[in-house]
């Protein structure tokens, strides 16, 4: 077998009678460099005669190489978001579609509503939202409707304080599921400069 580690487990597989298999390992062509790092899932099964000895190997091998490359575009792409979500001025929350559940609040989100770094995420949006109820009930099924959104809501602060926020929502994959991305404005000088 054309790779030094590689042979080493088909040795180990035919001196052994034990099977082998190993899934998404690296795998550099020596003769294809063009093809970069690929990755590969595989099995080693032995096959044994009448006497038990083994007198061939099956060798299974399946390229999962996209699959990676998706995988770990994916992994990135979540790093680099984190990174932008919890480093940034902006208030941002993300919230579970159907419940209306705070899942995440970054650190502006939490000075802002003044709750507690556990807190704010255990809520619900409704707990902060002072509409009523049937108004809130139509922003949460256009929120869940999956398009982009912009709406202006006031919301209570943990001091029981109100401010005026302008709300700009869409749905994201996030952790293997959609949830809803909101980024979050205090509008309320404007509001009252507008009423004045």
């Amino acid at each position: 077998y054309p790779n030094a580690e590689n042979e080493a487990i088909f040795c180990q597989v035919r001196d052994s009678g034990q099977p082998y298999e190993v899934q998404d390992r690296p795998f550099e062509f020596p003769d294809q460099p063009q093809r970069g790092l690929t990755w590969w899932n595989w099995s080693l099964t032995p096959v044994v005669d009448e006497s038990g000895v083994v007198s061939g190997l099956v060798f299974a091998l399946h390229e999962t190489t996209e699959r990676k490359q998706l995988e770990m575009a994916l992994q990135a792409s979540e790093a680099q978001f984190r990174l932008l979500f919890e480093e940034h001025g902006a208030i941002m929350l993300l919230i579970e579609p159907q419940s209306g559940r705070i899942l995440k609040a970054n650190k502006a989100a939490i000075d802002f509503y003044g709750y507690g770094e556990e807190e704010l995420p255990s809520m619900t949006i409704d707990q902060i939202n002072c509409l009523p109820r049937e108004n809130l009930a139509k922003i949460l099924k256009q929120v869940s409707s999956g398009a982009l959104n912009e709406f202006s809501v006031p919301h209570r602060l943990a001091d029981n304080s109100v401010r005026t926020v302008e709300i700009h929502t869409a749905p994201i994959a996030f952790e293997e599921k959609i949830v809803n991305f909101a980024i979050i404005h205090d509008i309320t000088a404007r509001m009252e400069a507008e009423q004045e």
